[in-house]
């Protein structure tokens, strides 16, 4: 029998067979050689242990007992309550069956394809409940649920649609509402994107030739009925539409025209055309919504623009503001329009020739006919609201009226201006046109080095120069406002007016060059030419007073008068002097050459930094000068080296 005995030197088990005598063992482990006593004496040896068998498991019949005790007493009720309600609840046909009656017909009989109507429920039996107590009014009982597919395809139920939530009908529902007599408000289409837009848009506008002029407009129903404005037509004997697809229709005549409103109706023989008539917009624009610009500018058809709704106005409150800004009543006297004409103020360009095209909101609806924009702003466009054609249309009884018969063109006014008052209007703008010349050119601009030489000395000079013709052009334009206008020409006054609101945009610009050149930032000298540019010419030398020069030929063959030059640079009429009468630029003249020589003596001394110096003075003491040219030409030479 094996034994199993500690070593006394590592502690390990080691087997070793039971004797009746003492015997000598060696560890395996750590080579230690010991004595084993006989075996019954040994206190290390110990039996080698049994392997025992693990008990069988044992179930516990009180946990089998009380486990199907609560399968009996709770699961199974809970069961055969749920079997019980699922084999009593309705049918899916039958719930369609009960949809389609509710919301098939209202209480009139009334289809309603697509919509719910509220309509009295059948009389309830008086002991009828519903979830929760009785029903105390049965017009509110709870909404039907959306109808859903009839299995089978059974005869009589509606097909299957989406739930649809209590919204206006459709299309097709306010048709039949209609019928019955139904308020309910057609629904608005959807919107549509910009390409989309164009291609259902075009096909309908024209392109309206009188012979004189080309205009704009668009088809209004299928029998060829055409909106544009009333001054495209004016005096038209003969009017030719020429659609999208380059084909064209003779005008039969015309059904209506509103000339304070700047409308007019016309009919065409579509000869088995089909005609694509726009929809017209139910209500107003509201502000700030996107419209695009249908027609053909300068005889561009199929041109389109957009923008936005910047307002919707009276035609009084443009009345008023045109008096307020020219003490003229431009609207009525000039333009001829009613004061009660509503006009949609965009932002979508448009040019001669848009005149009568349709403006269009993004559903693809048209709410005004582009007429005439203002010149002395920016994006002042100005539409005649759609709402005045329905009105016309359903006022319409008459049949298509010719040509021949359309007022006699209106005689072009001026404001009810006369040749005396305008011409010495005229002459007081000659008068500021020259204050202003000399003005600018005894303000010394400093000379502009090369890129790489511009230094912050450079820049401070270059403030205060912008800085200086900031501060006098306002002045400039509250003298032109300033003047008496009544009698006078009403195309001057919208021409000045303009000229006042451009010299303040110049003086604004110029602030904001100088600001930038006083922090050291770069500054394009460009800038200033293009500004000089701006306010009619105004400030180019070369070509100054390019727009008074055309009004001048303009006003001269209206009022059969010579009206004189004006152009700042022009000068006023000069005095016959004496020979011993001393003028005083000849002074300036002769002081500024003396010292041009002088700087030029420097220069061939070598001493290129006294000339420089020399010549920036010329510039700033003398500007207009010949000197100062010939100095700022000597300078650029230096820059060049």
């Amino acid at each position: 029998m094996d034994s199993q005995v500690g070593c006394p030197g590592c502690r390990r088990p080691i087997a070793v067979r039971a004797s009746s005598a003492e015997q000598q063992v060696r560890c395996p482990y750590c080579r230690h050689v010991f004595l084993v006593p006989a075996a019954g004496t040994n206190p290390f040896l110990r039996p080698k242990p049994r392997e025992e068998k693990k008990p069988a498991p044992v179930f516990d019949t009180r946990l089998l007992l009380a486990g199907a005790l609560v399968m009996t007493t709770v699961c199974l009720p809970i069961g055969l309550f749920v079997a019980f309600r699922l084999s009593s609840s309705p049918s899916a046909s039958d719930e369609a069956k009960q949809d389609v009656l509710t919301v098939g017909q209202n209480s009139e009989g009334t289809t309603l394809s697509g919509a719910f109507t509220p309509s009295a429920p059948a009389a309830a039996p008086p002991n009828a409940t519903v979830p929760g107590g009785p029903s105390p009014n049965p017009a509110f009982a709870p909404t039907p649920r959306p109808m859903v597919p009839a299995p089978n395809g059974a005869a009589g139920i509606a097909p299957p649609s989406p739930p649809i939530p209590p919204t206006p009908p459709s299309a097709a529902g306010f048709a039949a509402a209609n019928s019955t007599g139904s308020t309910l408000p057609p629904s608005s289409p959807a919107p549509v994107s910009s390409t989309e837009l164009v291609a259902q848009i075009e096909p309908s506008v024209v392109v309206v030739d009188t012979g004189r002029g080309l205009g704009s407009g668009f088809v209004y129903d299928e029998l060829g009925t055409i909106v544009t404005n009333y001054h495209v037509i004016e005096g038209a004997q003969k009017i030719v539409v020429r659609f999208a697809d380059k084909s064209t229709a003779d005008v039969a005549g015309y059904l209506a025209i509103a000339v304070g409103k700047d409308l007019a109706i016309l009919r065409v023989n579509p000869q088995g055309r089909t005609m694509q008539p726009l929809r017209v917009a139910g209500e107003q624009p509201k502000k700030a919504e996107e419209v695009f610009a249908f027609g053909a500018p300068r005889g561009l058809a199929s041109t389109v623009t957009n923008g936005i709704v910047s307002s919707v106005r009276q035609g009084s409150e443009l009345r008023d503001n045109f008096k307020a800004m020219t003490g003229v009543d431009v609207y009525t006297e000039h333009q001829h329009y009613d004061l009660d004409a509503v006009w949609i103020q965009t932002t979508a360009p448009i040019s001669g020739g848009n005149s009568g095209g349709p403006l269009v909101n993004r559903q693809g609806e048209v709410v005004g006919l582009n007429t005439w924009n203002r010149t002395d702003g920016q994006n002042l466009n100005f539409a005649i609201s759609v709402e005045h054609v329905k009105k016309m249309m359903e006022s319409t009884q008459s049949g298509v009226q010719p040509l021949a018969s359309l007022p006699k063109p209106r005689k072009e006014t001026v404001s009810a201006g006369t040749s005396e008052k305008t011409l010495a209007y005229w002459n007081e703008i000659g008068k500021i046109n020259r204050t202003l010349f000399d003005r600018l050119r005894h303000t010394p601009r400093p000379h502009v080095p090369p890129l790489k030489k511009r230094t912050a000395a450079f820049f401070a000079k270059l403030a205060v120069y912008y800085k200086k013709v900031a501060d006098f052009l306002p002045e400039t334009a509250h003298k032109l406002r300033a003047l008496d206008m009544a009698g006078v020409d009403g195309d001057v006054v919208l021409l000045v007016t303009a000229d006042a609101f451009q010299l303040e945009q110049t003086a604004d610009d110029l602030r904001k060059l100088s600001i930038e050149a006083e922090i050291g930032r770069y500054v394009h000298i460009f800038d200033m030419d293009q500004i000089h540019k701006k306010s009619y010419g105004r400030f180019d030398f070369v070509n100054i007073g390019a727009a008074y020069e055309r009004m001048r030929l303009l006003l001269s063959a209206r009022y059969q008068v010579q009206f004189p030059n004006i152009a700042g640079d022009a000068g006023a009429p000069k005095k016959a002097k004496s020979s011993d009468e001393s003028e005083p630029d000849d002074d300036r003249e002769k002081q500024a050459s003396g010292k041009l020589k002088l700087a030029k003596q420097l220069l061939e001394a070598g001493k290129r930094d006294a000339a420089r110096e020399r010549l920036e003075k010329i510039l700033d003491e003398y500007p207009g000068t010949a000197a100062a040219e010939a100095a700022e030409a000597a300078l650029a030479e230096l820059d060049g080296e």
